[in-house]
């Protein structure tokens, strides 16, 4: 990543500038030495209502690929296979791969649908796949409750782009450490948990509006390395382990509004500097100890955004700031949120 230069001015510190140097100014872009898979879907004229190109590294001799139920499988080195049920472990003719000037060689696997709806149920994708294309598809999970699964652990996957396809539920990229983008990512509605992105150390620019509609946010940055976070989580009820070994170190807006869960929401964020606006915190378990790089103007902003439940004389409202962040405080500041009836440890 290139380095991220930030402005300070009274108190706030402004992400200026996060480039990703594989990225480049107009997002991922493939390798000119990969198989073009784009183009070859682009120019396929098999008349099928949804498609989906992998593009895989030849890591492995044999691949297990998963059917999807699809109608037609075919493989770069000339296998067709028809009417797929389950999986099928396919050993490629390795003489057909395309060489990558970093010392592996690429292959592909186009799968073939008959339906546009795809019910996702223990689906996967291989682990050796680099880039995928979802066309036409409209993926739907055996249950509504969870995340669809089939991109986790991608260890190698760098990036996914969905043309004209959507998700009834969020997809989970847990795991896939070196995932750049998602480009086209839709959702038919937004159901109680958001994308997951655990993990995923590379990924700079997030595939979603700044406005975050998901009611619940639980792992949503945990374990990557964003620097800036600029979103907007008014209607975000349950923040779960949103910001869990997160490597942010400016947020620009928190605005806790909804907020019904925060306990664990910035446990081993201690990498965050600065959160330049912190609004409507009236929830108690709020807990920054870990959040040893805090500066001072955002502890300051903390206080001032705590309700006031002085009239309150039933209630027990907590936060925690710990003991680093607490030296950096005076007592007078820390009556800020004492007078608002707030326990501060």
């Amino acid at each position: 990543m290139a380095v991220v230069r930030y402005r300070s001015s009274s108190g706030e510190v402004k992400c200026l500038r996060s480039v990703s140097v594989r990225a480049g100014s107009s997002g991922w872009r493939p390798r000119s030495d990969w198989w073009d898979v784009d183009r070859i879907l682009e120019n396929d004229m098999e008349d099928y209502p949804a498609k989906m190109i992998c593009l895989l590294s030849d890591s492995n001799v044999e691949t297990m690929i998963y059917g999807w139920s699809a109608s037609k499988i075919v493989t770069s080195d000339g296998i067709e296979y028809v009417s797929v049920v389950g999986d099928l472990v396919h050993r490629w003719d390795v003489t057909k791969d395309k060489a990558c000037g970093l010392g592996y060689k690429t292959r592909y696997v186009i799968y073939y649908f008959e339906s546009e709806e795809i019910v996702e149920g223990s689906k996967r994708f291989s682990s050796d796949v680099l880039y995928c294309v979802l066309k036409g598809m409209k993926v739907r999970p055996v249950s509504e409750v969870w995340n669809s699964h089939f991109f986790r652990n991608c260890s190698v996957l760098e990036c996914v782009r969905c043309v004209d396809t959507s998700f009834r539920t969020h997809p989970s990229f847990e795991g896939c450490c070196s995932l750049v983008e998602v480009k086209g990512l839709r959702y038919e509605s937004y159901l109680a948990g958001a994308p997951i992105y655990s993990g995923c150390k590379s990924l700079e620019v997030y595939p979603a509006s700044k406005d975050i509609l998901f009611n619940s946010i639980n792992n949503y940055f945990a374990n990557n390395s964003i620097e800036c976070i600029d979103f907007d989580f008014s209607k975000v009820k349950d923040f779960g382990w949103a910001f869990n070994g997160c490597s942010v170190k400016v947020i620009e807006v928190l605005d806790f509004r909804e907020a019904t869960s925060v306990v664990r929401s910035f446990m081993s964020t201690n990498c965050l500097v600065s959160i330049n606006r912190v609004l409507n915190i009236g929830i108690s378990g709020l807990d920054f100890g870990g959040c040893v790089c805090l500066n001072h103007d955002t502890l300051v902003r903390i206080l001032n955004a705590l309700c006031d439940y002085s009239s309150d004389m039933e209630g027990m409202h907590t936060i925690v700031f710990g003991a680093t962040n607490l030296a950096k405080l005076s007592d007078e500041e820390l009556v800020i949120g004492q007078d608002k009836g707030w326990t501060i440890s």
